[in-house]
């Protein structure tokens, strides 16, 4: 492994052990089952699925593209607390601390309306984030405190980070995967971690869905 120090607080490596693939039990790029249940009366999502979760607890559109799944993982995660929550008093939508976000699978059909169906979809990202209500969140000092013990957290999976960013009160470490993904820790308002593929990659997927999604339209 080669590392190279810029500027007093930020590193870069060229390489280490094998990236990370996963997160939280969710496969980066898998593509899982999902049937969303509304209820006619009151609008209400049950969403079972394939994917390796206890239970999903809210269901968030991404752009007519697919879906954002906020989760309580199987396994409890020590670093990383379940959090649950609604996004606010009146709505009656549930967030939690976890989510990933899916695209319609392409090579499996985009059906015209994605609810009470059976329908696959694939993990572009999967987050866990302190989004918890104002008077909850942590201190500046303590969620530096607890993102340098997250990219320790990472660094003891996949060896040394390969950026890391180091100010007052600031701390980002990336971790690089295959096929461009990021395993990326930080301090910010929220404070998390999200492994995601890159924003090149991820262009050119919601490009596919929509050109399918456009394509069915002018079919009507």
């Amino acid at each position: 492994m080669r590392c190279l120090l810029f500027f007093l607080s930020i590193t870069t490596c060229t390489a280490y052990a094998e990236g990370p693939s996963e997160l939280f039990g969710i496969k980066l790029g898998a593509v899982y089952e999902f049937d969303i249940t509304v209820n006619s009366n009151s609008n209400a999502m049950t969403v079972e699925t394939t994917a390796p979760v206890d239970k999903v607890v809210g269901v968030r559109n991404n752009h007519y593209a697919g879906f954002t799944f906020h989760f309580k993982p199987l396994k409890p995660e020590i670093n990383f607390p379940y959090l649950e929550y609604k996004s606010a008093p009146t709505i009656n939508y549930v967030k939690s601390s976890f989510s990933f976000t899916t695209l319609f699978s392409v090579e499996h059909g985009i059906p015209q309306d994605p609810f009470n169906k059976k329908i696959m979809m694939e993990v572009i990202s999967i987050q866990w984030s302190d989004q918890t209500p104002s008077e909850s969140q942590l201190s500046e000092q303590e969620m530096y405190d607890q993102t340098v013990t997250n990219c320790n957290y990472f660094e003891a999976q996949y060896g040394y980070p390969n950026e890391t960013f180091n100010s007052v009160l600031t701390y980002i470490c990336k971790f690089w995967g295959e096929n461009e993904a990021e395993l990326r820790a930080r301090t910010a308002t929220p404070m998390g971690v999200d492994l995601a593929i890159s924003s090149a990659i991820s262009a050119k997927k919601y490009d596919r869905v929509y050109a399918v999604l456009k394509a069915s339209a002018e079919d009507k």
